[in-house]
């Protein structure tokens, strides 16, 4: 009986024990707490798809009609061309509007593909995905489209990362998408333009004539970066205006000017570098029609003109000229700007050129009235049937290589400087700078 109690009384105990554990928070098997789970984080962005112009074929991004109803997807571009999707599918609002969210982090030159019916529509994002963060992308176009292909054969062929989403946006026009979208091989040669544009302008800016160094380079590159993923916003929040539009790819195209200045390269050697790497993309345009040929020209010369009109202006203060003089040439710059809109050749391009020449070299001329006839002497010698730029000419016909083309341009501008040097041997050597540039870059492109 005792015996009995004593097995009824432990009994009672274990059972008690084992129910006090089963209420205890945490008590399991497993070691440790139990924590709740983490939720997944993902990356965003934002966009929204504008499709075809609303009538005729426009370049204003605001004439274009917003598309309700487009599958919204977001994809990585491989090596091989091919596409991994690495979002969910979302539907575009009334407005055209869409959200995506990925789990991916810490990539950028995602692709964005829009679709509706028969119609599909991409972008390229150049900020880098973070999570619990949202980034912008340009609205997809049927332009969008067709800078996202070029872009898309770059990363093909192991060039994106040095060419950016932002150089195709400015060297690619409505007029030039359109012909990419109707010709399946042209975004294949026109990445290999721009790519030759790049390649040029970083072997120019590395050459000693120009003398920058992996350190400024790297500063402009940074930069950049930053510039790309502004534009993007930029593009995006435009809506409907074009003035917005406008002054987003201006915005980017100052703050480039102001990343070489700040990096210690000056506007002057920018615009020199840029006169090297547009004519290496237009001469590695050879095998695109004489049309496309064109508007890569027509494109390049108002990124050109933005560039030239400010090394002047720069170095027409360094010289103490007038507000005056400042001005003519600061308009003359935008005149250029117009001109190079309605050019409809190439001699009407050189035309443009040269009336922005003759504008600058009136100033600098006005702003040295001691130096006037030597600088019309100098200028006159460039221009010669025989002169250096003559020579220059005869030295780009005969190039057969980047290197070449890089020399006889770094020639041309030894050459021009030592003339000024020769012509003005009363003149300081602050005189002889701000008016050796400003012949230089005045006789670019013209």
């Amino acid at each position: 009986m005792n015996i009995l109690k004593k097995f009824e009384r432990g009994l009672i105990v274990a059972v008690s024990s084992l129910l006090i554990l089963s209420v205890i928070p945490g008590c399991s098997d497993d070691d440790g707490p139990t924590n709740p789970p983490v939720e997944n984080q993902t990356s965003m962005i934002s966009g929204k798809v504008t499709g075809k112009p609303a009538s005729g074929n426009t370049p204003k991004l605001s004439s274009l009609q917003t598309v309700e109803g487009a599958a919204v997807f977001a994809a990585r571009v491989k090596a091989d061309g091919s596409l991994e999707v690495i979002s969910d599918t979302v539907m575009t609002n009334a407005s055209g509007e869409f959200t995506l969210e990925t789990e991916v982090e810490g990539e950028s030159d995602v692709m964005i593909i829009g679709n509706k019916n028969s119609s599909e529509w991409k972008s390229v994002v150049s900020a880098e995905l973070k999570h619990n963060t949202t980034v912008y992308c340009a609205p997809l176009s049927e332009e969008s489209t067709a800078e996202s292909e070029v872009y898309a054969e770059l990363i093909g062929d192991g060039n994106a990362g040095m060419v950016s989403y932002a150089d195709v946006q400015l060297f690619i026009s409505s007029e030039t998408a359109a012909e990419i979208n109707s010709t399946s091989t042209l975004a294949a040669k026109i990445a290999g333009a721009i790519y030759a544009e790049y390649t040029a302008r970083v072997e120019a800016a590395s050459d000693a004539a120009i003398g920058a160094s992996a350190t400024q380079l790297k500063a402009v590159a940074d930069a950049k970066a930053s510039a790309e993923v502004q534009l993007d916003a930029a593009l995006y929040a435009a809506g409907e205006s074009d003035a917005q539009i406008d002054a987003a790819f201006n915005n980017y195209e100052e703050t480039m000017i102001e990343a070489y200045a700040s990096s210690g390269i000056s506007v002057e050697s920018y615009a020199k570098i840029l006169e090297v790497s547009t004519k290496n993309m237009i001469r590695s345009s050879a095998s695109v029609s004489s049309d496309v040929k064109l508007k890569l020209e027509k494109t390049a010369s108002k990124v050109k003109a933005k560039v030239y009109t400010e090394a002047e202006k720069k170095k027409m203060e360094a010289g103490s000229a007038s507000a005056t003089q400042i001005s003519a040439v600061i308009n003359a710059g935008i005149q250029l700007e117009v001109d190079l809109d309605s050019a409809s050749n190439h001699d009407e391009i050189v035309a443009a050129f040269d009336e922005f020449h003759a504008v600058v070299i009136s100033q600098i001329s006005a702003n040295y009235t001691a130096y006037a006839s030597a600088i019309a002497s100098i200028d006159a010698q460039i221009n010669s049937s025989s002169g250096i730029k003559a020579t220059l000419e005869t030295s780009l016909a005969a190039a057969v290589n980047l290197n070449m083309v890089i020399e006889a341009y770094m020639e041309y501008y030894n050459s021009c400087r030592s003339l000024v040097e020769a012509s003005l041997e009363t003149a300081s050597s602050a005189e002889i700078e701000v008016i050796a540039e400003v012949i230089i870059v005045a006789n670019l492109s013209n």
